[in-house]
């Protein structure tokens, strides 16, 4: 089983929020958490994410954090798909779940999936 330890978090970098928003830092928490548990391993995880990123580039995207933590999500998914029991379709559907809960949702509310 997967554990995730929670270490005092990264609140801040250079006197500016370290994330624009969750998801960035629970996207680099779960590749920590996949390298420590031996899921995947630093060099794939640090190839597969610079190739990434700079497809991004090569296709125009803006140098920024947008660009970084979209690659980000982008090569977490691809590394879980290829080396884990989690299949694409799988990846897409729970991303689609996501979404409708996402639209359906009052605004101000929790998002929470059916």
């Amino acid at each position: 089983m997967l554990t995730i330890n929670n270490p005092k978090p990264l609140s801040h970098l250079d006197g500016n929020p370290a994330f624009d928003e969750l998801w960035q830092a629970q996207v680099l928490s779960m590749v920590d958490a996949l390298i420590t548990e031996n899921v995947i391993t630093p060099v794939n995880w640090s190839e597969s994410f610079g190739k990434n990123l700079n497809a991004a580039y090569q296709k125009g995207d803006p140098d920024n954090l947008d660009t970084y933590f979209s690659a980000a999500l982008t090569t977490l998914e691809k590394l879980i798909t290829d080396q884990c029991e989690i299949t694409k379709t799988d990846v897409t559907k729970k991303h689609e779940d996501w979404r409708q809960a996402y639209l359906s949702t009052p605004h101000g509310k929790p998002v929470q999936l059916s």
